[in-house]
């Protein structure tokens, strides 16, 4: 654990031109902070393996795109060839957000159960309240995802 390095630690990286991935970068990390915060409250080892299996993956996903952009990078850094990644992906994707959404519903039979439901009991007021600057990031995360999947802002 302790040679993985704070997401913070890398301020080193400068970002040339665009200023879209530092912002982006900062809305993905606050609103990740308020989601591990939120799952450790919760007090399920399972649900965390499972979301973080699937925001893992997608970090995965992602990277295999950007090494993919440059024809002269070599796959031996993948065990998996190029062709197979989406699939995999998409189906180890699925299996870890249909477990998280089973235990979030409450109905695993395998006995693990989310202990702190009260904890969970979510509302913009509270997120303001226990977050007050990670908060802003999740709330406009949640509001630019909405956008590009085609609904409007709520009123």
């Amino acid at each position: 654990m302790e040679d993985i390095p704070e997401a913070d630690s890398a301020k080193d990286v400068v970002f040339k031109g665009n200023i879209m991935p530092v912002l982006n970068k900062k809305l993905i990390s606050n609103s990740l902070g308020v989601v591990y915060d939120l799952i450790g409250k919760s007090e399920s080892k399972q649900l965390n393996t499972e979301i973080s299996n699937y925001l893992m993956m997608a970090v995965y996903r992602s990277f295999r795109i950007l090494y993919s952009t440059n024809s002269k990078n070599e796959n031996t850094m993948f065990a998996i060839p190029q062709e197979l990644v989406s699939g995999y992906c998409n189906a180890a994707m699925l299996m870890s957000e249909a477990r998280a959404q089973q235990l979030a519903q409450g109905a695993d039979k395998g006995g693990e159960r989310i202990k702190n439901l009260d904890e969970v009991k979510i509302t913009t007021e509270y997120l303001m309240q226990n977050y007050p600057k990670q908060s802003q990031a999740l709330l406009n995360l949640i509001q630019n995802s909405e956008a590009k999947l085609g609904f409007r802002e709520r009123e």
